[in-house]
């Protein structure tokens, strides 16, 4: 099994897919923590929305397809050089 070493930053987040049988799995990797130990901390921003993101895309199949289309769309303006 091959595997990617990325550094994310202090103010990043990274949204992981992968597929497990027919599943789609999301897991969002930071360096970010809550500022205090507090359960009602608030989780850093990059943070909360790469678990809205997340949450979006395993539970709302038409965001799956516009997010596709806007890549689709975003990759032909932006050809790779």
């Amino acid at each position: 099994m091959s595997g990617l070493t990325i550094n994310i930053g202090d103010d990043e987040c990274a949204i992981v897919i992968g597929k497990e049988d027919d599943r789609l799995i999301v897991r969002i990797e930071s360096t970010e923590e809550p500022e205090t130990d507090d359960e009602e901390a608030e989780l850093p921003m990059t943070k909360l929305l790469g678990v809205a993101i997340a949450t979006r895309l395993t539970e709302d199949p038409d965001f799956m397809e516009e997010m596709l289309d806007w890549f689709d769309d975003y990759s032909e303006d932006h050809p790779e050089e």
